[in-house]
């Protein structure tokens, strides 16, 4: 399925239900720098809270999820655990 990268941080039951429905899921907060220099390229998609922010210019910058932006999923995360696919 997807290479997901969750840049803010989420529980571990948000994580294992990505992972229990095929996704593979890497936490690791990343860097602005890093973010505009295209570390996005190698994911299909990301989960974001408050702390990332994902610029025009980080997403031109993330070739695979440039080319990818109209079949992005999109998911919101809140305190109370909840992942919910849009």
């Amino acid at each position: 399925m997807a290479k997901i990268a969750v840049t803010d941080g989420m529980s571990d039951k948000a994580v294992k239900l990505l992972e229990d429905n095929g996704h593979e899921v890497v936490r690791e907060f990343i860097e602005l720098d890093d973010l505009l220099a295209g570390a996005l390229s190698n994911f299909d998609g990301v989960i974001v809270r408050s702390a990332t922010k994902l610029t025009k210019e980080v997403i031109q910058s993330s070739v695979g999820l440039e080319e990818q932006e109209s079949e992005l999923t999109t998911l919101t995360y809140n305190s109370q655990e909840n992942v919910e696919f849009l």
